[in-house]
């Protein structure tokens, strides 16, 4: 009998290691899922004018890199002020915010000087662009702010804004 009892407790240990294994590998599966899903946008389309402020926010904290987010311009939105950016907390000037008319030819319902202004009359998604610079420049590579101006000796950071189709 007492061999018997030493067989059964081999068992049941073996089963506790299969159920460790299983955990082990359910919590592996449960972590890479959770990566996937926050690699998804959920809400891929926002509001222009909280989106601006969250791009030249970022675009400000990490300068020399162009942030781009889709945004849909409907006529009840229709226009961004760079003052609403510098009231949310950027800790810009107005004068260090530009706002560049659109490359392409195909966002011709969009207009640019204080502000981005839409004249459409139909919901339009397209992609909103900010860029910052400690000296006023744009590198040739990012073309879609191709007809922004370069600011020239600038002595602080200049942000500039645009819109290109969506992406």
């Amino acid at each position: 009998m007492i061999n018997l009892k030493i067989k059964s407790q081999k068992g049941q240990a073996f089963s506790v290691f299969k159920i460790l294994i299983a955990a082990i590998v359910s919590l592996a599966i449960l972590m890479l899922l959770l990566n996937i899903m926050g690699m998804i946008n959920f809400n891929p389309s926002s509001k222009p004018d909280s989106a601006v402020k969250d791009l030249v926010k970022t675009a400000y904290s990490s300068p020399y890199t162009s942030q781009s987010k889709n945004v849909t311009f409907t006529e009840k939105n229709n226009a961004i002020v760079s003052q609403q950016i510098t009231q949310a907390g950027v800790g810009l000037d107005e004068s260090q915010i530009i706002f560049c008319e659109p490359a392409a030819s195909t966002l011709s319902s969009f207009s640019a000087t204080d502000g981005i202004i839409y004249s459409g009359k139909s919901d339009k998604e397209v992609t909103l662009y900010a860029f910052c610079s400690t000296d006023g420049t744009i590198p040739a590579a990012y073309d879609v702010f191709s007809k922004c101006s370069p600011q020239l000796g600038a002595e602080d950071t200049m942000c500039f804004v645009t819109i290109g189709p969506k992406k």
